[in-house]
């Protein structure tokens, strides 16, 4: 475990930006990923985030014509500076922006505060301060120390967020090794399995079509199924049409938007898995199912 002094310098004097929570949230990844911090004069090493960040000020106009003012978006840019004896420093630049919504709702009496912009919104953008977090972290610490991350108590709104960018950084270097670790999120319902299959689908990590064959005779199933019907389809394997056809059976409300498109999708998986083309009765498929056996 080493030791870290984490040193916030915001080099802008716009509104509201000091509750912007560089600091709070760096010492906490660094906590999680083993680090300990302490005073300047005790550390192993120094991070030190210069910012530049803007809390963007939004006109919106109510169905009445009333026009009010919110802060709905922000930038956040800055630069990670990592300093110790034993290597040259170390330079990580992060850049993002958070788009205002198109509709906000107006409160009664509410004064526009910049200090309750979406900041922790921008900090999870790619490229931004979660990203550049990951690539400091990547060049400091083992890969194995990296990945236990992954499965650490972030269950906070700000913790899932960074969550989410820890795990587009795992997906975005390819790093396979993290599959059981996913695994582990999506079977506890951490992450959908819209964040988790289709990664675990394109590494072709087993466990994951073993998911979807469950899930489909789950009563806990997702609202969407359409990224588990494509695992079926990516592994192509005969195992899943037993689920598949069972889940046929299920679909009670052909006129539901939601039941016809799940339907076609496990048509679809169906003819091509199998590469035939039965109709859309469960009764025919079970019979040629039965008939290969």
């Amino acid at each position: 475990m080493g030791t870290v002094f984490v040193a916030h310098i915001e080099e802008t004097s716009n509104p509201g930006v000091h509750a912007a929570p560089y600091k709070p949230m760096a010492e906490r990844i660094l906590e999680q990923a083993g680090f300990r911090v302490v005073q300047e004069d005790r550390a192993e090493f120094h991070l030190i985030i210069r910012t530049r960040t803007e809390a963007l000020k939004i006109r919106y106009i109510t169905r009445d014509r009333e026009m009010f003012y919110s802060y709905k978006g922000v930038r956040s840019a800055g630069t990670l500076e990592v300093i110790t004896t034993a290597r040259e420093p170390m330079f990580v630049h992060f850049s993002s922006e958070k788009d205002p919504p198109i509709f906000a709702k107006k409160w009664d009496d509410e004064e526009p505060d910049p200090a309750l912009a979406p900041y922790g919104d921008a900090f999870e953008l790619p490229g931004g301060f979660y990203d550049a977090m990951n690539a400091l972290l990547l060049e400091q610490i083992s890969q194995d120390r990296f990945l236990r991350m992954v499965n650490l108590p972030f269950k906070d709104f700000n913790g899932l967020d960074y969550k989410g960018s820890l795990i587009r950084s795992l997906h975005e270097r390819g790093i396979t090794a993290a599959s059981p670790q996913l695994m582990r999120l999506l079977s506890d319902n951490e992450f959908s399995c819209g964040t988790i299959c289709p990664i675990l689908t394109e590494w072709k990590y087993e466990p994951v079509l073993d998911y979807a064959i469950a899930i489909l005779g789950s009563e806990k199933k997702p609202y969407d199924l359409e990224p588990v019907f494509e695992t079926h389809v990516q592994f192509r394997q005969r195992r899943s049409i037993p689920s598949l056809i069972a889940f046929l059976r299920t679909v009670s409300n052909p006129k539901s938007d939601r039941d016809s498109k799940h339907r076609k999708l496990a048509l679809r998986a169906l003819r091509e898995i199998s590469g035939q083309d039965l109709g859309e009765e469960p009764s025919a498929w079970a019979e040629w199912f039965k008939a290969q056996h």
